[in-house]
């Protein structure tokens, strides 16, 4: 009788453990998710801002070198960052890699203001983006670079000193026309806008670069159907 208790005893806390086990797993979820082993991901997005929407709504006085009038660098397009994506959903904040450090290499941040002109920016799309891309922090900036140069905006918007509207269709074809060679075509472009100024384009690659169909995570587009381009200051 003993025997046929303790038997009972471990099945019911076997039926317990097996029941908040489950509840325990993580379900699938779209946005960002905490992740605990290696990085996975189906494909980058590279987004590009238009530095002077941003200055115009968040820095109007032109304090920081984003948005300074002082500074011989005028910004228009800047890296906002590679983001590594899944086809639903994605990861952000990942466990640092052995040997890696929540904090930039000076001379990474030096290199990189040509193209992404904040210290608080880089470092914060390394923890946020960089640490769930797989890589070292050295190879993921220089992904991010290499994506840039191979992908550099329209040069009549990198010379625009002049209010531009346009609309998102003529955007989207203007940089695929510029990059035709390399097979960008408007499934691999978005257009986000705020109102009706220009916020960001965004183009989605593959691991080695190439371009690749957007997936829902930029299903989002401007419905806008003209945008002004601020000119930079």
């Amino acid at each position: 009788m003993k025997r046929l208790i303790l038997v009972a005893a471990l099945i019911a806390a076997a039926a317990v453990g097996m029941y908040f086990s489950k509840e325990k797993t993580p379900q699938p979820a779209f946005g960002p998710q905490a992740v605990k082993s290696a990085p996975i991901f189906d494909y980058y997005v590279l987004a590009l801002s238009w530095s002077p929407t941003y200055c115009a709504e968040a820095d109007p006085q032109g304090r920081s070198l984003q948005c300074s009038a002082r500074d011989n660098k005028k910004y228009r397009f800047i890296v906002h960052g590679l983001w590594p994506n899944k086809k639903k959903g994605w990861d952000s904040f990942c466990p640092l890699a052995p040997g890696e450090s929540e904090k930039v290499d000076g001379r990474i941040i030096s290199r990189l203001f040509k193209h992404m002109p904040s210290e608080k920016l880089i470092t914060h799309q390394w923890n946020k983006h960089g640490t769930c891309s797989g890589l070292t922090q050295a190879d993921y900036f220089r992904t991010l670079e290499d994506a840039f140069k191979r992908y550099a905006p329209p040069a009549e918007y990198q010379k625009l000193t002049a209010v531009k509207t346009v609309s998102p269709a003529a955007l989207v074809r203007d940089f695929t026309r510029a990059h035709a060679d390399k097979g960008l075509t408007p499934e691999s472009v978005r257009v986000y806008c705020r109102r009706d100024r220009l916020r960001e384009v965004r183009l989605c690659l593959n691991k080695d670069l190439s371009p690749t169909p957007c997936g829902v995570n930029e299903k989002r587009f401007c419905r806008q159907d003209v945008i002004t381009l601020p000119p930079a200051r």
